[in-house]
């Protein structure tokens, strides 16, 4: 008797499909492209190993193939709720990035403002939690004040 042994990893094609998931991953590409604008949440629950990423992955492609952008983040990654947002927020605006393209100046100073912005942003938000609260996102925003004056 032989046995068929799938490694741990994600597949990223429809070529790799060994748990025949390519229709419903059709299916609810379809179903995220016709919905408009309402808010709309899709949830894969399922137990460790079952393919849930490998859905996922061929959701994208399926998304992909109608033009649309998806963004991949693995919330695993994180410890922390802040550290979470944190880079799933980056992680949309690395997508939205490369969506958009940066091809001009302009384009490329106003993604630049953005990206610091909300570095700084998830800085102070970063220190502040750290620091149990003892220093607040004010504090932080006064001394980069006061060092902006000296320099």
């Amino acid at each position: 008797m032989g046995y068929n042994m799938l490694g741990d990893n994600y597949i990223c094609s429809a070529d790799e499909d060994a748990f025949g998931f390519l229709g419903a991953s059709r299916m609810i590409a379809e179903t995220c492209l016709s919905v408009g604008d309402l808010p709309f949440v899709v949830g894969v629950l399922g137990e460790w190993g079952c393919g849930k990423s490998s859905l996922m992955a061929l959701c994208r492609q399926c998304l992909a193939e109608k033009g649309q952008v998806s963004v991949w983040f693995n919330p695993w990654k994180y410890e922390r709720r802040e550290e979470l947002w944190a880079a799933l927020l980056l992680e949309l605006l690395n997508g939205l990035k490369s969506f958009c393209g940066v091809e001009s100046s302009k384009k490329k100073s106003d993604w630049d403002r953005l990206f610091r912005e909300t570095s700084w942003f998830l800085f102070k938000r970063s220190v502040s939690v750290g620091s149990g609260g003892l220093i607040e996102t004010g504090d932080i925003e006064h001394l980069r004040n006061a060092v902006g004056k000296q320099t």
